[in-house]
């Protein structure tokens, strides 16, 4: 069993943590919980028939429970393969969730925000709606909801000290006794090692899966501390050792796997790279269709392209699955991945097509999403372009005064290195003199960061080749 909580909490019981939820309907507050557990897990619990279930259930218990709504809409606002702007009917179901919760005048105030950070987030404003579930969490800590919602914001705009402050915030007020608890360490495990800090981050991460070894999250904190401190083989036993523990995480699965993979493209060894990837990550990406896993596949086959393998007639599949999502720029950091893919299938008309979506998007779009391509997103898809096109001197004056800013993409450390190695790649293949001092210097960096990486190794041994 994945999580160990599976008494779901009446309304009262929600009360004693100071969680309000405006329902009658103890079934709907079960149903609530269900949901919620299952998406700490990131998994699909059988024994309730999946989140899907939950939500209908839940719903179906109480239609009009406000922040089970804003639960339900906001799972699809937050998702990240549509918007209001291309979903009419997303658009109705945000309006009528703000019509609903407007027509309820005894809803708590921390009601009221959820439904209004759910409607700042699809109007684009993410920064804006993590801002008001962090005003939830300061007068109710045990709100997962926020917790959870404002957490995902950090990802998608790259935000790492509040990936470690916000669960920081609320971990006094929990204990090892309360439902799910293993999964808040897990997240602030998780921003610890965002913020450098891997030591404590490990410790955390292996508290959590003391108290529940199927707490992927933790898994995933792991992953990442092992990665960037430079652990390969420590990392390889790690997943393949705990495999049977965090494979049944649907959503997260995928994401082990292109964590081992990286593993052995660090030791240079490709052929298992690409076994997982054939085996593993595309047919995750195929079959589940989620633009995480696209990111996934992209960013994997990107850089065994960027080691000098030929992978070429490995991108056409993820290329398939990208096609119905190059006019969304929902989230810039997907946006990014979904453009290796129009390149790395040599669809040149998709390739043009995604750039002028992000043009236009820029132009007359409004948010975060809006914000972070005016001043970065669309610059890097302009450099990956050039870089296909043989343009490696233009690729690189493109990205080389980005390269602070690519943080606002979103994502982690290890998912935007590979716009780093991407930038010293493109540099190293430069016809400029100047363009291979200054991945001279990059790698001098890369090195001081993380001592024990056979890649960068790899790299400074061709940079030696132009001295």
């Amino acid at each position: 069993m994945v999580s160990q909580h599976c008494h779901w909490r009446t309304v009262e019981e929600w009360r004693d943590l100071n969680v309000p939820l405006s329902t009658p309907s103890n079934e709907a507050s079960r149903m609530y919980d269900a949901t919620l557990t299952q998406l700490a897990a990131h998994w699909d619990d059988p024994s309730v028939g999946g989140i899907h279930a939950t939500l209908k259930q839940m719903m179906d218990a109480d239609p009009n429970f406000v922040v089970g709504q804003a639960m339900t809409v906001g799972l699809q606002v937050m998702g990240g393969g549509t918007s209001t702007r291309l979903d009419p009917k997303l658009k109705t179901a945000v309006e009528d969730l703000v019509k609903k919760a407007e027509g309820q005048p005894n809803l708590a105030p921390a009601e009221k925000k959820h439904v209004k950070a759910v409607k700042q987030w699809a109007d684009g404003y993410l920064k804006e709606a993590c801002v008001t579930w962090e005003d939830i969490l300061v007068d109710h800590p045990h709100d997962l909801l926020a917790l959870k919602s404002a957490y995902l914001g950090y990802i998608y705009t790259g935000n790492s000290a509040q990936l470690r402050d916000s669960p920081a915030r609320v971990l006094p007020e929990w204990s090892p006794s309360t439902p799910l608890y293993s999964f808040l360490l897990g997240m602030h495990a998780f921003g610890l090692e965002e913020t450098n800090l891997y030591d404590r981050a490990e410790k955390q991460a292996l508290r959590a899966l003391e108290l529940n070894r199927h707490d992927t999250w933790a898994t995933h904190s792991m992953n990442h501390v092992l990665e960037m401190t430079g652990q390969q083989d420590r990392g390889i036993h790690f997943l393949r050792s705990t495999l049977d523990d965090w494979e049944v995480c649907r959503s997260l699965a995928c994401h082990h796997w292109w964590h081992l993979a990286l593993h052995y493209i660090e030791k240079g060894e490709y052929l298992e790279a690409l076994e997982i990837f054939d085996s593993e990550v595309k047919s995750r990406c195929v079959k589940q269709r989620e633009l995480f896993n696209i990111a996934d596949a992209a960013s994997l086959l990107f850089r065994l392209e960027l080691e000098g393998m030929d992978v070429v007639n490995k991108w056409r599949d993820i290329q398939d699955v990208s096609e119905s999502h190059l006019e969304d720029a929902v989230f810039a950091f997907n946006d990014l991945h979904l453009m290796m893919s129009c390149l790395g299938s040599g669809d040149k008309k998709a390739s043009q097509h995604f750039l002028e979506s992000l043009e236009e998007h820029v132009r007359n779009g409004q948010g975060t999403t809006r914000d972070v391509h005016s001043h970065t997103g669309l610059k890097i898809c302009q450099a990956l372009t050039a870089y296909k096109e043989g343009d490696f001197a233009q690729a690189t004056d493109i990205m080389y005064p980005l390269r602070y800013d690519v943080p606002t993409l979103g994502g982690s450390h290890a998912q935007r290195d590979i716009f780093n190695i991407f930038l010293i790649v493109s540099a190293l293949q430069s016809p400029k003199a100047e363009h291979h001092r200054k991945a001279r210097a990059l790698l001098a960096e890369r090195k001081g960061l993380k001592e024990n990486s056979p890649l960068t190794d790899r790299l400074i041994a061709r940079v030696t080749a132009f001295a």
